[in-house]
Formats: structure tokens, C-alpha cells, sequence
């Protein structure tokens, strides 16, 4: 969708985002499934890494706040 920081695809109504370096990645490996609801509704899974994490919340503004939190935070912790 227009205005996402991070590169995505889009197939079988889900998005497609990738697991590398989200700035410089082409989401072509469908490496992480995403779907994103209305609002800050967020489910990522990363079948490589058997994670699965939902994030929900009431978001007016900033609709990337859960993509950057799982590519900073969750990704970071499940590489370590």
C-alpha cells in the first residue's frame, strides 16, 4: 500500500514482506505473511521460524508502528 516503509507484495489477499533488510529487500520470498486490518490490526507469520504474532490496537496516525516493531524488535530476538 502506498506510504508503507517496507516493501511488499501481494497474493492469495494476503501481503507478502520479506525477511531480509526490509529497506533493500524485493518481498519476493513470501518469507513473512502478513495481513493488516483496519486501525493498527496486525498478524505476521514467519512460517522458517514457526512464529506467529498478533498485534491489535486503536492507531490514528503512524500505520507502520507494527512492521517496524516486528523487523526491529520480534525478528531481532527470534535471530539471536
Amino acid at each position: 500500500p502506498a506510504g508503507w516503509r517496507h516493501p511488499v507484495d501481494y497474493g492469495y489477499f494476503w501481503w507478502i514482506m520479506s525477511l531480509a533488510d526490509p529497506m533493500n529487500a524485493h518481498p519476493d520470498s513470501g518469507d513473512v505473511i502478513v495481513a493488516a486490518g483496519a486501525q493498527g490490526q496486525w498478524v505476521f507469520a514467519v512460517p522458517k521460524y514457526d512464529l506467529v504474532m498478533a498485534a491489535t490496537g486503536q492507531v490514528d496516525g503512524d500505520f507502520e508502528h507494527a512492521p517496524d516493531f516486528f523487523y526491529t524488535h520480534v525478528l531481532a530476538a527470534v535471530r539471536r
